[in-house]
């Protein structure tokens, strides 16, 4: 994954190889409110943001049992890209929408409601009170929320160019997937924006296929 700058009006791709979750979420010790990754269709943007959850859980199950757990179907010895899972601890909570089934909604904090809490919650009375403590949860919490998709996402109205939260969200943090179009049209600014990068697929095919037979060797003994 390769970090992106801004050129005068355009953007361009670096040299500066991103391969740890605190430097995609961190800069200069701040965090970075809204991080964008952008590539083209097949590449592995959700892929990559599936990964991502499964190491937030394996780090909350670590600490609720106070245990290790060995390598994982998203981690696994060989790889040296993203393993400091243990950076993703910073963050209570972790919210995935897919935006093409929110391209309606501007508002963050419904697309939550509408894709996670109301396809969980069964009754009326308990999404009302799931709704009370997402609310509490987003303004009290560090919270990661993953939004897939936005080039499939367009503003219904208003004027706006991004999906929005809340001023009294805003300890959120925000990580965009996209195919480069939505960033190149220009439409979004660059200042919206705080970190750019260009995910690159598969580097090394060798290395991808001796993953896989690990994992397919792993599952048959388990099985057996």
């Amino acid at each position: 994954m390769l970090l992106m700058t801004k050129d005068k009006q355009f953007l361009k791709k670096t040299r500066i190889q991103i391969t740890n979750y605190e430097h995609m979420f961190l800069k200069y010790a701040k965090e970075n409110g809204r991080t964008l990754i952008q590539s083209e269709a097949g590449t592995g943007k959700s892929t990559f943001l599936a990964k991502l959850v499964m190491d937030w859980c394996r780090i909350q199950l670590e600490q609720q049992f106070q245990t290790g757990i060995s390598d994982t179907d998203t981690q696994t010895k060989y790889s040296s890209f993203f393993k400091d899972a243990w950076y993703l601890k910073r963050y209570g909570f972790i919210f995935q929408i897919t935006l093409r089934n929110s391209v309606t909604e501007i508002s963050i904090y419904n697309m939550i409601k509408e894709q996670i809490i109301d396809s969980i919650c069964s009754s009326e009375e308990d999404r009302k009170k799931a709704s009370t403590s997402l609310n509490v949860i987003i303004k009290l919490e560090l919270v990661l929320i993953l939004l897939d998709g936005l080039d499939e996402w367009t503003d219904p109205g208003g004027g706006y160019k991004l999906p929005t939260l809340l001023t009294s969200h805003r300890q959120c943090a925000i990580l965009f997937t996209t195919r480069p179009w939505k960033v190149a049209e220009g439409k979004i600014n660059h200042s919206e924006i705080d970190f750019l990068l260009q995910l690159e697929g598969v580097n090394t095919n060798f290395k991808l296929g001796r993953n896989l037979l690990s994992l397919i060797g792993r599952s048959s003994r388990l099985n057996t």
